[in-house]
């Protein structure tokens, strides 16, 4: 919190700074350097003193000035350079002729530098400019100046008491400062977590609000580790202290305490968890000794999303964990709110009775491969469409009720899945019928061969409860060629499934005609392909 802006680069100083704290160490170096530039003024006159003490203070204040100039625009001050600090005062009240004089100087220096540095750095800085005061006061006799030691010390209660009061209030408004800084980093990482939903999204936003909130915290880091389909790992991680490859690193929880794991199941946040290192319930880089770092579960009611674990080289102060706590409550939530996303849709686009996609997820695949293949994307090849209706379905359903027509549809859906390859895309558009998208194509006899797989698989028997049904599956096959659109493609391909049908069923049948369609009698004869397994 200094008089950087908020690019972090050095404030000009004749811009008068935001926030509390930076507008008065603005003030308070305005005073001091006006009290340099009156001491100087009163110091260059003078005659009891020999031309180089004079020269000397006027280069030594001139020095002062610009050494505050410089922390004042660095936010920073280092503790060696109080002597030289002290030395300015020193050579100043002696070169004025009187000490006292330049007791404006203490006052103002001590106002300005307390609002620096740590309560040890603010205690000698007191201590030493008020040895270079008395020092002042004894050395002047011999220089022909006045002793006054009575005065002096009748001075001295006033520096140490507007140094205290200056330090307490640098570290009041440093506390409310950091305070709203970490408000305005949870409310932002709020907002972009709601707006959020994928996870990868809500990892990355985690982790590096995490980081914000550790700011003032050397060596700082976070990390969020959570169940994955190939187990528990760590998902996402920022940080100086974070080794670049923790990303995918595998851990198990399993192997903390068990009263870790009864907190954990509870939602209460687990504070320097070093043990679980030990464990190879965390990995090492985080959970460091020394009570440094702490697990967050990402909860929401029953439900455990993960946990958010921040570490740094320091105890992490109590203001923090709080934030931080806050933090994995946001997570949480936008965690939730990810699972909810997916599980609607998961139901929007998938079928309930047997795990394809349903009708709108097709058209969505068809109409994305229609888009590419109309862009001519290099890394594309041909796709083509394929449509099922089952045969006799409605026999089936009449002679053995709905329950076996159900199983019917299932088993006839793995066949289809099965048929097909890993990259191609199987759906139920609603009753008995199915359709596959099939991608990448390299020739048409690549989505022919498919085809017929789904043709012979159907034709197999299919047992259910004692049951042997033999059912068959029609399939009209229509690859892209300039349609302008996904209904053009799937028009084409119920066109040659339809001449399946009227050429005998059980067969495949690929639509050879214009993309614009054609009669099903024609596409029986001429139009298309018949094939008999």
């Amino acid at each position: 919190m200094g008089a950087r802006d908020g690019a972090g680069r050095p404030q000009p100083l004749l811009r008068v700074p935001t926030g509390l704290l930076a507008r008065m160490r603005w003030l308070f170096l305005c005073f001091g350097l006006f009290n340099v530039v009156g001491l100087i003024a009163q110091i260059v006159p003078q005659s009891a003193t020999s031309p180089a003490a004079r020269l000397a203070a006027v280069v030594l204040l001139s020095a002062l000035g610009a050494w505050w100039v410089r922390g004042y625009r660095r936010a920073a001050f280092s503790v060696r350079g109080q002597l030289f600090e002290a030395s300015a005062l020193f050579l100043a009240a002696l070169a004025i002729g009187d000490p006292y004089k330049a007791f404006g100087l203490l006052y103002t220096g001590t106002n300005f530098r307390s609002l620096y540095g740590s309560r040890a750095a603010v205690t000698s800085y007191i201590l030493l400019h008020l040895g270079a005061g008395l020092a002042a006061v004894l050395v002047g006799p011999a220089m022909g100046l006045e002793r006054d030691l009575e005065g002096f010390l009748q001075q001295v209660p006033g520096v140490p008491i507007l140094g205290i009061l200056a330090y307490i209030i640098a570290k009041t408004v440093i506390s409310h400062e950091r305070g709203l800084a970490r408000e305005q980093v949870l409310l932002r990482a709020g907002t972009e977590l709601g707006a959020y939903g994928d996870r990868t999204s809500i990892y990355r936003t985690g982790v590096e609000a995490a980081r914000e909130l550790l700011a003032d915290l050397p060596g700082a880091g976070a990390a969020i580790g959570t169940d994955t389909a190939t187990g528990h790992e760590v998902v996402a991680a920022s940080g100086n202290g974070i080794p670049a490859d923790l990303v995918g690193t595998r851990f198990d929880p399993g192997e903390a305490t068990p009263e870790l794991l009864e907190a954990l199941a509870h939602g209460q946040t687990v504070f320097a968890p070093e043990s679980l290192s030990q464990r190879r319930a965390l990995p090492p880089a985080l959970s460091p000794s020394g009570g440094r770092s702490m697990l967050v579960p990402l909860r929401t009611g029953q439900a455990l999303h993960g946990a958010l674990v921040v570490t740094g080289e320091a105890p992490i102060p109590a203001e923090v964990r709080g934030a931080v706590e806050t933090l994995g409550v946001q997570l949480g939530l936008a965690l939730e709110n990810a699972s909810l996303t997916d599980d609607l849709r998961h139901r929007a686009f998938t079928d309930s009775l047997t795990g394809l996609a349903n009708r709108a997820s097709l058209l969505e695949r068809v109409e994305q491969e229609t888009e590419r293949a109309q862009r001519g994307d290099p890394e594309r090849r041909g796709f083509a469409v394929l449509l099922v209706d089952l045969d006799g379905f409605k026999s089936v359903n009449d002679s053995h009720g709905h329950a076996v027509g159900d199983l019917l549809l299932i088993s006839a859906a793995q066949r289809l899945r099965h048929s097909i390859r890993p990259g191609d895309t199987a759906a139920r558009l609603g009753g008995d019928e199915f359709a596959a998208v099939l991608t990448d194509l390299g020739t048409e006899d690549d989505a022919a061969a498919v085809a017929e797989r789904v043709v012979a698989a159907l034709r197999e028997p299919f047992a259910f409860e004692g049951i042997l049904l033999t059912a068959s599956g029609s399939v009209g096959l229509a690859h892209w060629a300039g349609h302008a659109n996904a209904d053009a493609v799937l028009r084409d391909a119920d066109s040659a499934m339809y001449a399946a049908k009227a050429a005998g069923k059980s067969r495949l049948s690929v639509f050879g005609g214009s993309h614009d369609g054609a009669a099903p009698a024609a596409l029986g004869t001429s139009g298309a392909r018949a094939a008999s397994a």
